[in-house]
C-alpha cells in the first residue's frame, strides 16, 4: 500500500481503471500459487522511474499459468519510490 500513490492511474488488461484500494483488494483475494518475474527493465529520470517487466504466475488449483507484461512509473515523493501508474497487458 505504501509503494503505491493514494491516486495512481491503474490500467487492467481490460481497459478498465482501477483505484489503489481495488488493487490491494484483488490481490489480497487472488490465489497465486507461484510467482516469476522476467525480463526487468528500469529507466530513472530523475525522480521519475519506469519500470518495463513481465510476470508469469499460476493461479487457482488448476494452476492456470497467466502472463502479464507490465509498465509501471514511479516518482520518488518525500525520498520514497511510489507507483503513480501501471498499465498491464496479457501476453
Amino acid at each position: 500500500e505504501k509503494h503505491i500513490l493514494k491516486n495512481a492511474s491503474l490500467v487492467e488488461p481490460d481497459g478498465s481503471v482501477i483505484s489503489r484500494v481495488d488493487l490491494l483488494s484483488a490481490v489480497d483475494k487472488a490465489d497465486i500459487k507461484s510467482l516469476a518475474v522476467k525480463d526487468l527493465k528500469v529507466a530513472f529520470y530523475g525522480t521519475t522511474a519506469v519500470a518495463v517487466y513481465i510476470t508469469e504466475h499460476t493461479t487457482g488449483s488448476d494452476r492456470e499459468l497467466v502472463k502479464s507484461r507490465w509498465t509501471d512509473t514511479y516518482v520518488k515523493l518525500d525520498g520514497k519510490w511510489q507507483i503513480a501508474a501501471r498499465l498491464s497487458l496479457r501476453t
